[in-house]
């Protein structure tokens, strides 16, 4: 059985790698936003994320075959497999991989072209340049399909160190590219999505080379293990309905907002969208680290550690995301406004919507992972993803009725609800997950903490006239505030202990970096 203290200390080392990748990506990914909003105009920005989002919902199963390939990995590793089983299951997946992107890439030239051409409001002198990034589009899913597959062995092996040193190394090589967008001769739209196939292309290669170089089983040969495929290709299938909601409540909506209000408001809701995947990026590398150890937990029989990995996940999510959520919506559209001088129109309104759907959505993440631990995906998938699959016609008929985008905003807060509550279910009735300790846990440790931080700084904040100053010191008080509230109420003795260790162990590295260079 694994050491619990083994377990938290590899945990804590992975999400400092994770969170060190996640800053200095943040930082670089939002100042990039504002030189291609600035570079490209709204219409173009919104643009380009719609033609996206018609490739995004055709590449749906680059995410499953990526789950899936992690989830076998883990469980493997956390039974001692030997070598032979790991080099099986990879194999498999790219086996699996090669099927899916023929199936995919004839959709996207009959009937995902046909859509692009006849369907999404585009201006008429911009037809050429939104061909052609739909083609870079469909050659950079393929590139996506093979990263996928390299990336989830590095996770099952939990290198973060590695995915954290590509994460940082990638977004300011992008940054440089971008920058030159506005000294382009050309049209700068296609120029744009040349440089995102470029990174993907060389990212990719790094991470096939170093696979290849570290990790016995990432050599590919052709799989004769038909019933190794047959049990993975099966797993994926239950999982396409997950994927399929998800890509339906973000980019379907995406395109449906695209023919009801046209690409301005895609362009509001892309802002929107980089706030919620910077601010989401916090939570999730935390998550990224323990998924691992979850899985592994459940092969292994240690189904007391793999409890209290999800509660202890969920709330940890939970806090981190309401930590930066709070200062960000108390100000949304001044922090836009110094973000993007001058934002598309109803961008903060969407800000805070998708930061609720996303901390909502984020807590039962853990609670989804320990459901593919146990294999036993088929009942999940039906009944809740059958349901979530209503939020695009719903929405559909909202928006006629009412005529106003922030419908699809709501019904993805419903949707988020939802999942919530259906992976509770299912998590009890898989494993006798202990459902009313995790309720409590996010009725007393999550939601109430977070109301007891949140209005007092909003109404601090309708006191003052906004300026850079009062939002420099509202944002302080707001995060000072608000860290101090979920210390005390949302963790425990022992998890206040932790955290202070975590935070000495991080300020004594950067303590002895810096001496260490200073004498240098």
């Amino acid at each position: 059985m694994p050491d619990t203290s083994s377990n938290n200390k590899q945990i804590a080392k992975n999400t400092m790698f994770l969170y060190f990748r996640m800053l200095l990506s943040m930082v670089v990914s939002l100042y990039t936003a504002r030189v291609v909003l600035n570079a490209l105009g709204a219409s173009d920005y919104g643009l380009y994320n719609v033609v996206g989002g018609v490739i995004s919902i055709l590449s749906v199963l680059t995410v499953l075959v990526s789950s899936g390939t992690q989830r076998f990995l883990n469980y493997e590793m956390g039974q001692n497999a030997p070598i032979s089983r790991l080099k099986e299951i990879f194999t498999s997946s790219l086996a699996i991989y090669l099927i899916i992107y023929c199936i995919i890439f004839l959709l996207g030239e009959t009937l995902g072209l046909w859509f692009v051409n006849n369907k999404l409001v585009v201006p008429e002198d911009r037809m050429f340049a939104v061909n052609i990034i739909y083609q870079i589009t469909i050659f950079q899913m393929l590139l996506s399909f093979i990263q996928s597959t390299y990336v989830s062995v590095i996770l099952a092996h939990e290198k973060m160190d590695v995915y954290g040193y590509i994460g940082v190394g990638e977004p300011l090589l992008r940054l440089l590219l971008i920058s030159l967008l506005p000294y382009c001769f050309f049209d700068k739209l296609i120029a744009y999505s040349f440089i995102i196939f470029i990174m993907g292309f060389s990212v990719t290669l790094f991470y096939v080379y170093f696979c290849r170089k570290h990790f016995e089983e990432c050599r590919f040969q052709l799989s004769r293990n038909f019933a190794q495929i047959k049990k993975m290709l099966s797993f994926t299938v239950w999982n396409l309905m997950e994927s399929l909601s998800n890509v339906l409540n973000g980019q379907g909506l995406n395109i449906l907002l695209n023919l009801f209000f046209g690409s301005i408001v895609n362009a509001a809701r892309a802002v929107a969208f980089q706030v919620s995947n910077a601010v989401h990026g916090f939570a999730s590398n935390f998550l990224i680290a323990l998924f691992p150890q979850i899985t592994k937990g459940y092969a292994s029989g240690n189904i007391k550690g793999f409890y209290g990995l999800m509660i202890r996940g969920g709330k940890f999510a939970f806090i981190v995301l309401s930590i930066l959520m709070i200062p960000i919506m108390i100000n949304a559209e001044y922090i836009l406004s110094l973000w993007l001088k001058t934002p598309p129109e109803n961008s903060s309104v969407f800000v805070i919507l998708v930061l609720i759907a996303e901390l909502i959505r984020m807590t039962s993440e853990p609670l989804y992972t320990g459901i593919q631990a146990t294999g036993n995906i088929k009942k999940y998938q039906i009944v809740t993803n059958v349901v979530s699959l209503l939020n695009l016609p719903i929405s559909y008929v909202l928006l006629k009725i009412f005529k106003e985008p922030l419908i699809v905003f709501y019904t993805t807060i419903c949707v988020s609800v939802f999942f919530v509550c259906s992976r509770m279910y299912f998590i009890h009735k898989l494993t006798e997950f202990p459902l009313r300790k995790y309720a409590a846990m996010l009725l007393f440790k999550c939601i109430l903490p977070f109301f007891i931080a949140y209005i007092p700084m909003l109404l601090l904040n309708s006191l003052l006239t906004i300026d850079i100053y009062s939002f420099i010191i509202v944002s302080f008080i707001a995060l000072c505030w608000t860290c101090m509230i979920f210390y005390f109420v949302a963790l425990n003795k022992q998890e206040r202990s932790f955290i202070l260790r975590l935070i000495y162990r991080v300020f004594s590295l950067m303590f002895s970096f810096f001496i260490k260079n200073r004498r240098c």
